[in-house]
């Protein structure tokens, strides 16, 4: 009797050793680790009205191909191709719709035109185009064995915007550049936007008043001075921070 006492209480504990751990074990094929947090996306001012991450940040090819048509707006046009050379591009390659060559499907590809472009459209997928002057929807993601970046405007003055967007998504990778896979629907909330210099403190130099004319004036509208400040009714509104 005292034999099988003692044999029945090492079975028990045992049986209580073996529930303990089995209850602590991870389920089969569960993650051993934590799913890696998406990188934040970088800031971008004006403020756009929605901005997400769309995907993985993709890399500036030696080699960009750019699409455009005859309703590509041509100071967007002109931005964006010193912007890819200035972020680590060598060569840019500038085509129309049908004649993107075979060589793009590993390399960055970006459209730039008109929300309602057929390219452009189908590369904007769900991202929402805004029903606004001004506005402009971007996208950017990996595709195939490339990746690609999507800029359609409501007009010219939208998309020069959506290159000034994509340019602050621009982000260091080592010694090279990725653009941040990010998603951005944009307006401009009023029509009129400017700026006014206000003397609360050091007044700006007149090197630091000319470095920000090309955010105020964005397309080349007209700066007025007023009252010996320089102030801007623009009909772009280029950079300016107060344009919600």
């Amino acid at each position: 009797m005292g034999r099988r006492t003692t044999t029945l209480t090492v079975l028990g504990a045992c049986f209580a050793l073996a529930s303990t751990l089995t209850a602590g074990a991870p389920a089969a094929g569960a993650a051993q680790t934590a799913p890696r947090a998406a990188a934040p996306l970088p800031p971008v001012t004006p403020v756009p009205q929605s901005m997400s991450r769309a995907g993985d940040d993709v890399p500036v090819t030696g080699r960009v191909i750019v699409v455009v048509d005859a309703d590509t707006d041509v100071p967007a046009r002109t931005r964006l191709v010193a912007e890819l050379k200035r972020h680590g591009a060598d060569r840019v390659d500038v085509v129309t719709p049908g004649n993107v060559p075979r060589a793009a499907a590993g390399l960055l590809t970006v459209r730039l035109g008109p929300a309602a472009r057929s390219d452009i459209a189908q590369g904007l997928g769900d991202t929402a185009v805004p029903e606004h002057a001004e506005g402009y929807a971007l996208r950017v993601a990996r595709v195939g064995r490339g990746s690609q970046a999507v800029l359609g405007g409501t007009d010219g003055a939208g998309q020069f915007y959506a290159v000034q967007t994509l340019r602050q998504l621009l982000v260091r990778s080592g010694t090279g550049w990725k653009v941040a896979g990010a998603q951005v629907g944009d307006h401009p909330s009023m029509p009129l936007r400017g700026t006014i210099e206000g003397f609360y403190g050091q007044p700006w130099t007149h090197a630091e008043r000319l470095d920000q004319m090309p955010h105020r004036v964005g397309r080349g509208g007209p700066a007025v001075l007023r009252g010996g400040r320089q102030t801007g009714e623009l009909p772009g509104r280029g950079q300016c921070p107060c344009h919600h």
